[in-house]
């Protein structure tokens, strides 16, 4: 198995069962990211850009001050990805740049994972690595996965300083919406697409449609909902909504009843 980091790389582009194009020079490492093989080639690189996997042991160094810049990534296993143990750890990843970057029907397109565990059995713990101050900008394509946008953090020591600016993912399917999906990160979001939508309607497939389960410590503030529709998959079977400490508007319709939402119009 040959596996390599990138260095000095002004353009890359990476293709399924095609070599990398580049521009830089090549230096054998560990690489994080799987290689497979097939009898039809000498060898098939499912690749993607990790920042990881950190925290495996507690005092292992962290990483910081890192772009990712001017690449192109096509029917790839993983986009930008940054990936942490679920153990005890001093490590971090902060200070970290990915920018003008082209998907085209790739699997996870952008996604934090500080809940990585390679080994069986995994552990019942957080991810003691802190991820911060990291930008996606300028990041444009489709996605083979529904979830284009993960960023699952740990409980331990959230994720802060995350800046998405000029993000535009929809999901390669016709008619299909991407979606994002996120736990415990904060951060700020500029002209943002996953794709943008002016409403959510539509069923749930569990009774409670609505969940906002927010830390007693410091609750969720701020939260907006604006012509907001959902209702139990279940024939004449309302949806509910849980929420705790959190706080925020709801505008227009919003169903179910949110209870911590102040409203203008409430239709239940």
């Amino acid at each position: 198995m040959f596996q390599y980091v990138w260095l000095g790389i002004t353009r890359m582009e990476v293709k399924m069962h095609e070599p990398v194009a580049f521009e830089g020079t090549l230096e054998p490492r560990a690489w994080p990211c799987f290689i497979d093989y097939s009898p039809l080639q000498p060898l098939i690189v499912l690749i993607c850009v990790v920042i990881g996997s950190l925290g495996i042991a507690e005092e292992e160094q962290g990483v910081e001050n890192v772009t990712v810049s001017n690449v192109d990534f096509t029917a790839t296993s993983n986009g930008v990805r940054i990936k942490t143990w679920a153990k005890n750890s001093k490590s971090f990843a902060r200070n970290i740049v990915f920018q003008h970057i082209n998907m085209k029907m790739v699997k996870n397109p952008i996604i934090i994972d500080q809940h990585y565990c390679f080994y069986k059995p995994c552990p019942e713990q957080e991810s003691g690595v802190e991820v911060s101050n990291v930008r996606y900008e300028d990041i444009h394509g489709t996605s083979s996965t529904d979830v284009a946008v993960k960023l699952d953090c740990s409980k331990e020591k959230p994720c802060t300083g995350i800046v998405m600016d000029n993000v535009n993912l929809a999901l390669q399917l016709v008619n299909q919406l991407a979606q994002a999906s996120c736990s415990n990160a904060n951060g700020l979001a500029n002209d943002v697409v996953i794709p943008f939508t002016p409403y959510i309607h539509g069923t749930s497939s569990t009774d409670v449609a609505v969940k906002l389960d927010c830390s007693k410590e410091k609750p969720c503030t701020g939260i907006v909902m604006d012509n907001v529709n959902l209702a139990f998959q279940l024939v004449n079977q309302p949806a509910q909504a849980s929420c705790s400490n959190a706080n925020g508007l709801a505008n227009d319709v919003v169903i179910p009843f949110t209870p911590c939402l102040k409203r203008d119009i409430l239709m239940t």
